[in-house]
């Protein structure tokens, strides 16, 4: 399973997805200090950064169920200091030029608005792609193995461990198990219930700290 990246703009065609976080080629990494504790502190916690671009994902599906799909788009999205976030989708003309699409970007937004992430996107690191060590990989196997997956079936939600040749892969990043429920359906995250995602990330460890304060992600 390849990771969906966190993003702060975004370019998309034909349903492919290239992000950009900051500078090209980078990813954000996982808090090693990411709040977490009972489901009940869901309601008003703060999104983290490994769930941002999921709460974008589930409006934009959610949003735009009845608008005209769009092959070729632009996505820019700001977060102010208080955690709200937004978007911004354009479109192109034949002869390249960026037309605004006012009408998709207020109804993402208006969803988006049910909630506020955690402003500072960037604190936990940043790293060029792969950013794991072998070591680093085995590692968050043995996390995802006995830590992140026993968790996250004992609050509902059912994942498998990708094999340990896909951890020792660089090509992949497929600790993020929370990814399998996400995208599980073939309508995507639309059907995702986010109050429960939530609940379940901040109940369940994050990736150990000894492996975050690396920068993996």
């Amino acid at each position: 399973m390849r990771r969906r990246p966190h993003l702060l703009a975004a370019v998309c065609a034909g349903g492919v997805v290239a992000l950009c976080v900051a500078t090209v080629g980078v990813g954000v990494a996982v808090a090693a200090d990411a709040a977490h504790g009972p489901a009940a502190d869901a309601a008003d916690a703060l999104i983290p950064p490994d769930l941002t671009w999921a709460w974008v994902s589930i409006c934009e599906a959610r949003a735009t169920e009845g608008l005209e799909p769009l092959i070729s788009y632009s996505m820019s999205t700001a977060i102010d200091e208080e955690g709200r976030l937004s978007v911004d989708y354009s479109t192109f003309d034949d002869e390249g030029n960026v037309l605004p699409d006012a009408t998709r970007s207020a109804a993402v937004n208006e969803c988006l608005s049910a909630r506020r992430v955690d402003p500072d996107q960037g604190q936990y690191g940043v790293v060029t792609y792969p950013g794991a060590t072998p070591a680093q990989r085995l590692g968050l196997y043995d996390w995802a193995v006995h830590q992140q997956q026993p968790c996250l079936a004992a609050h509902g939600i059912d994942t498998v461990v990708p094999p340990l040749e896909e951890f020792l892969d660089d090509q992949y990043i497929p600790w993020y198990l929370l990814d399998q429920y996400i995208w599980a359906s073939d309508r995507g995250p639309v059907d995702v219930d986010f109050d429960e995602l939530l609940a379940t990330r901040l109940a369940c460890p994050p990736v150990p700290a000894f492996l975050a304060v690396q920068g993996v992600g």
